[in-house]
Formats: C-alpha cells, structure tokens, sequence
C-alpha cells in the first residue's frame, strides 16, 4: 500500500472515530463540572479529553506527513520542470540544426515568419492610431459644437 492510501485510511479512520470520542467528551465534561468532588466523574473526563487530544495530534500527525509529500512532490516537480525546459532548449537547437542540414529552414521560412511579425505589429499600431485619431476627432467637435454665450459673461 502506497503513502497516500495509508494516509487517506488513517485520516478516514480519525473521522470515523472524532465524533463518538467528541460526544463521549461533551458528556463527561458536562457531568465532571456539574459533579466535581467525584473522582470517577473526574477519571472519565480525563480519560476522554485525553482521547480527544490524542485523536488531536494524530491527525495533526497525518497533516504533516502529507504537507512533508507535498513538499518533496514539490521539489521533485521542480526538478523535472528545469530538466524539461533543459530539454526544450535541446530540442529548439537541434530543430535549427536539422533544419539548416536540410536546408529547408534557412532563409525563406525565416524571412517569413519575421515579415509576418513585423506585419502584425505595424497592423496593431495602425489600427490604434486610426482609432486615436477617431476618438481625438470625436472629442474636439463635442467641444468645439457648443456655442460659447459671451452675453452671460457680460460681453455684448
């Protein structure tokens, strides 16, 4: 059986056993303060607040054995992310190579790709002046269109 599993029954197991040991403490923590010069009153109580606290650290056990998994999961996931973009980097060098080899990737399909780019930028930035210019138009006739009433301000 794997970490996981082991965890997981143990973790149902507490969950199983939290509310009858819950109840049992309720019920002795009630009867002890109503009833303190009883010692056996007192023994129950102690005994199940000392189920409870043990249940307690049990699962607070189980939390850190799963936060320690998550935390080597975390470095190994790490690790195999370095190692893969390692990898990428590898694998983009021998593209170029096997490409050049070929003799395919040169120049044509280069050119290409970076006319392209370079089409789409200056598409981008002409579309935003076209439409900075539409609004700057928009703006100046909105303010320029109202009348100025110079006999308001004692002009006549």
């Amino acid at each position: 059986m794997n970490p996981v599993q082991q965890i997981s029954n143990k973790l149902n197991t507490y969950s199983e056993q939290f509310p009858s040991v819950l109840e049992d403490y309720k019920k002795s923590f009630v009867i002890h303060n109503k009833n303190p010069e009883y010692n056996e009153y007192s023994q129950i109580y102690a005994s199940n607040k000392g189920a409870l606290h043990s249940l307690n650290t049990k699962v607070f056990v189980a939390t850190n054995d799963i936060q320690k998994n998550i935390d080597t999961l975390n470095v190994q996931i790490s690790d195999l992310d370095h190692k893969i973009m390692e990898q990428k980097s590898i694998n983009t060098d021998l593209k170029k190579k096997w490409n050049s080899v070929k003799g395919t990737g040169n120049s044509a399909s280069e050119m290409t790709d970076e006319a392209k780019e370079l089409y789409n930028i200056q598409y981008i930035s002409n579309v935003t002046i076209v439409i900075g210019s539409i609004g700057l138009l928009f703006l100046l006739f909105s303010t320029f269109r109202r009348p100025i009433n110079n006999t308001a301000a004692g002009y006549t």
